[in-house]
This record gives C-alpha cells, sequence and structure tokens, in this order.
C-alpha cells in the first residue's frame, strides 16, 4: 500500500502513487503543450509501466483524482467506436497538488541526505 503524503490541504488526502501520476499528467501535458492544463492521451499500461505498479491501481488512482477534482478524463473513442487511450487534464487545483508534491518530495529527498551524511560521518 503506498504511503499517504502530507501537502498541507485540509481534508485531501492522497498517497504517492496518486500524487506520481497527477505529476505525470502535468508533466505530459507541459511537454506536450507548454502548459500543465491541456488533455493528453495516456493509456493505462502506460501509465502502470510509468509508476511501476498494477493497471488496477493505476485505475483507482486515476478514479480517486477525478473524485477530487483534480483531473478531468475523456474516454477515448474513435467515430468507428473503436476504443483508444484516454485524455487526461489536470484541473487548476491539481496542478497546484502536483506542485505542493514536487516540493514536499524535494524536502523529503534533502532530508534524507542530511541524515545520510551525518551516518557516514559517524
Amino acid at each position: 500500500m503506498a504511503r499517504q503524503v502530507k501537502l498541507g490541504l485540509a481534508g485531501l488526502r492522497l498517497n504517492e502513487t496518486e500524487c506520481r501520476l497527477l505529476e505525470m499528467i502535468v508533466e505530459r501535458s507541459r511537454a506536450q503543450h507548454r502548459v500543465g492544463c491541456e488533455y493528453v492521451a495516456l493509456s493505462r499500461s502506460e501509465m502502470a509501466a510509468h509508476l511501476r505498479c498494477s493497471v488496477l491501481t493505476t485505475l483507482r488512482s486515476c478514479q480517486s483524482l477525478e473524485d477530487a477534482g483534480l483531473i478531468d478524463a475523456r474516454a477515448g473513442c474513435l467515430d468507428t467506436g473503436a476504443r483508444v487511450a484516454n485524455s487526461y487534464c489536470a484541473t487548476a487545483l491539481g496542478i497546484e497538488v502536483a506542485r505542493l508534491y514536487r516540493l514536499e518530495r524535494a524536502r523529503c529527498e534533502s532530508i534524507e541526505a542530511r541524515c545520510t551524511s551525518v551516518d557516514s560521518e559517524g
């Protein structure tokens, strides 16, 4: 089970996998559109491979992010009825949460680095 991430937002509970997925959607949108709030097509298997988790975990994380209002998802379907990868877009709140997650992760990595250096000295 993924650990809960403390982002300092009352009422918002996200785990590490959900935060990493949100960050992936924002980064992919920025890479393709130069902004973090445009739709990007991502297959569930692509997301699962990036996150190193199962497709089912990815599906649950997407649903959780959508329920929290952090992303919007559109079903991928061609005019012929053929299914293609869904498209995902981070909301304004989602972009801010992704930013807070990056800050929290950097803070934790800094603490870990300091602890490692103290351990190696002593």
